[in-house]
């Protein structure tokens, strides 16, 4: 059998169109939380965004397992020096800029609005790991690569039955500390230790990359979309009872219906096949993914003070169709930020 690093290259291609459809999945979950923010609860326009964020809570998780399927073959042959050198600084650099863009972004903003912030305030947010929203992930991020050479000699010492227990595991526990954590309101902890709740799912993806079976697309659909609707539910059944409040647990990356919507939707990226063109172009495009993330954030902020803003009209519409302009503008972007020498390093 196949160790992963010797699959053919077409046989893991997939893991380029994931990696674009998971990142559009985050840009539409990220243009559908203000729509919730202005509406009431049960509204129209609320339940349109709901069900868009809902169909798209899977993003997160799909991009970790991602990472998963390719930096946890256990037949790379990396020293630590190779592997910190290349991964290390491949994130490090774009955490640290776009940081620091955020935070000068996050004031400017205050500060046109009337109300500036202060230089503490600003250090706190860096501290905290989310110098803007989205950026947490950066920083998570960054502590999983940290591990990620140690949880290669896991996944080598373990048989695939071991590897499967030992995740399995790991999800009743991040999910255990998210239902707690929730339901005790209490804050996700230090940054450093964000990585952790995080570990299933990248065993995860390694596990699917390297799973020989077929499951049914129609029953991993079925799935998929059973959960969507409920979290979707669940979500609009504990708001309607605690009114509008931070309690999310159902939005949660590791609520009972997150984790298996995202390993239905893994094995279905999986099984998709792009045609000739549409593949060389996620090959072409995988690569920029990084810095569309980064980007698209301050873009659907200038569109959410536009009358452009999917708040000013029909969600159901609206929110798709600002999705796509933002996906497609920081892509723009990103190609163009490429192109300069100084810059590239920065995505």
């Amino acid at each position: 059998m196949a160790t992963p690093s010797q699959e053919p290259k077409a046989s893991i291609a997939w893991l380029d169109s994931a990696r674009i459809v998971a990142l559009f999945a985050v840009v539409v979950i990220h243009a559908s939380a203000p729509v919730m923010e202005d509406h009431a609860i049960g509204s129209m326009a609320w339940w349109f965004a709901n069900a868009w964020d809902a169909l798209s809570r899977w993003c997160v998780p799909v991009l970790v397992m991602i990472s998963g399927a390719l930096l946890l073959d256990p037949s790379k042959q990396e020293s630590l020096s190779t592997f910190y050198g290349k991964r290390m600084s491949r994130i490090l650099v774009p955490t640290l800029f776009w940081s620091a863009f955020y935070l000068g972004w996050t004031a400017l903003r205050e500060r046109a609005k009337g109300h500036p912030v202060s230089p503490q305030e600003l250090l706190g947010s860096l501290l905290d790991g989310a110098p803007y929203y989205h950026m947490w992930f950066m920083f998570m991020l960054v502590f999983l690569y940290l591990f990620t050479p140690y949880l290669r000699k896991v996944v080598a010492g373990c048989s695939r039955s071991e590897l499967s227990i030992l995740t399995a595991v790991l999800f009743v526990y991040a999910a255990g500390v998210q239902g707690y954590r929730e339901y005790n309101q209490i804050g996700s902890g230090p940054f450093p230790l964000w990585f952790l709740s995080y570990l299933p799912y990248f065993l995860m993806g390694y596990l699917v990359r390297t799973d020989k079976r077929k499951p049914s697309k129609a029953m991993l659909a079925a799935a998929w979309l059973l959960f969507c609707c409920a979290t979707a539910g669940g979500y609009f059944a504990v708001l309607s009872q605690r009114g509008q409040t931070n309690y999310d647990y159902f939005y949660g990356y590791f609520s009972v219906t997150v984790i298996p919507c995202s390993i239905a939707m893994m094995y279905l990226l999986k099984d998709w096949t792009l045609p000739g063109r549409a593949a060389n172009f996620a090959k072409s495009t995988a690569g920029l993914t990084f810095g569309v993330y980064l980007i698209h954030a301050a873009i659907l902020g200038v569109i959410g003070q536009s009358p452009l803003s999917p708040s000013r009209f029909l969600a159901g519409a609206s929110i798709p169709l600002a999705s796509a302009g933002a996906f497609l503008l920081a892509l723009v972007m990103a190609i163009g930020i490429s192109k300069v020498p100084v810059l590239r390093r920065t995505i």
